[in-house]
């Protein structure tokens, strides 16, 4: 180590070495994070008002606002997070993307319409769309990590990420056709795959962080998950099999009513089993993947369950539609119910800001659950860590914002 970083405001002081005998400090307590719906609402809603005065421009200072107000409601040890990433760099990273973006969707519009009369080289040029398709998505997903990454620091030294975008989208291919072959056996084998790419490419100061995360228990967990959604798919496809046979006899009124009825409570239940399954096998995962990272001589243990996970989902998707439901009848009072253009150009707008809304609120609802079922123990000197030396990225995101890749 060749410069020691003042811990404060992340310069080099060449006068002054790491001394020898830092002290490690024992750490057994959990980061936490303290951001407020009632003050994260504001800031959306001004977003959103703002995006649509200047035709969506203003999205790109809106988000930065955005990750600002969370990072910083995020600390340990009393330090919390700082986001210094800036709107121009995100709106710049979207008109780069664009430039190249643009002529190859008119290219792929103008093959669609040349090849009509070809449908074998139709159907080749739309696989290798799909497949390109598929290619930028995982690229964009890396990339808007390592920029979010570079734009984050804690008491002055920043993080940072290394690896390759491409390298990691060759991983997410060959994996998917692995999970496919397999009839999605191996999918767990995929996610520890594309996990452990991104955690150890991942760097804070000078110092990588690492990931050791045995297959057997989440497999294990998957299986089980895997099983179940089996039994109710197959389930489901024997109660549709005995509808439709019970059609063909032609039932009375009352009796396809009892049909109807019966068909759906079975198809609620099975949904509501399904997500339950799935659910689970998510806190499963997450459990299993804060115990495998590790930060030098620290280590995380996560109780996350999947009653906590539900909290965070349910009661935001219920105020969703319930708000959604009571602007719909809202809008069908005042207008009367004559004028249904109206009344469909309102319904969507109500759609697209609840939308807005929705994916933030679940944000900080999870953050706040991971962040209180976290503890984090080991020996730590913030004294032994040294600026992180990387290149950053000169504008961020603008393939993950061209193609949606994630809200925040």
């Amino acid at each position: 180590m060749s410069e020691f970083v003042e811990i404060r405001d992340g310069t080099p002081n060449k006068e002054s070495p790491p001394p020898s005998d830092t002290t490690y400090d024992a750490v057994n307590e959990q980061p936490l994070y303290t951001g407020r719906l009632r003050k994260l609402i504001p800031i959306v809603l001004r977003n959103i008002l703002l995006s649509i005065i200047t035709l969506g421009i203003y999205r790109f200072w809106g988000k930065t606002k955005i990750r600002r107000y969370l990072w910083s409601q995020v600390s340990f040890r009393g330090e919390p997070l700082e986001y210094t990433g800036t709107g121009t760099e995100l709106f710049l990273g979207f008109l780069v993307v664009m430039l190249i973006l643009i002529p190859v969707l008119l290219l792929n519009s103008f093959l669609q319409i040349a090849l009509q009369s070809k449908p074998y080289i139709f159907i080749v040029v739309q696989i290798l769309y799909g497949l390109g398709f598929f290619y930028l998505i995982h690229i964009a997903s890396y990339r808007a990590q390592r920029y979010r990454l570079t734009r984050t620091s804690w008491c002055g030294i920043r993080g940072g990420m290394s690896g390759s975008a491409i390298t990691f989208a060759n991983k997410a291919f060959l994996y998917t056709l692995l999970t496919i072959v397999t009839l999605g056996v191996m999918y767990p084998k995929m996610q520890l795959a594309l996990q452990k790419y991104r955690i150890e490419n991942s760097v804070f100061g000078d110092v990588n962080l690492k990931f050791d995360a045995p297959l057997a228990p989440l497999m294990k967990s998957w299986l089980f998950s895997l099983v179940c959604l089996l039994i109710l798919y197959g389930v489901m496809g024997y109660f549709s099999y005995k509808f439709f046979e019970a059609i063909e006899t032609k039932p009375s009124q009352a009796e396809m009513f009892q049909l109807v009825v019966g068909v759906l409570i079975a198809l609620t239940l099975i949904g509501i089993l399904t997500a339950v399954a799935m659910v689970w096998y998510s806190a499963v995962v997450i459990r299993h993947f804060v115990s495998a990272t590790k930060f030098e001589n620290l280590s995380a243990t996560s109780t996350m369950t999947v009653g906590q996970l539900f909290n965070v989902y349910i009661p935001a998707y219920l105020v969703y539609g319930g708000l959604v439901v009571l602007f719909a009848l809202t809008i069908a009072m005042t207008s009367g119910g004559n004028d249904a253009t109206t009344f469909l150009i309102l319904l969507i707008i109500a759609l697209a800001i609840f939308g807005t809304l929705i994916p933030i609120i679940i944000f900080n609802r999870f953050i706040s659950a991971f962040c209180a079922n976290m503890t984090i123990t080991g020996a730590f000197s913030a004294a032994r860590l040294l600026q992180n030396q990387q290149d950053k990225p000169g504008y961020g995101e603008g393939l993950a914002e061209a193609l949606e890749v994630d809200a925040l």
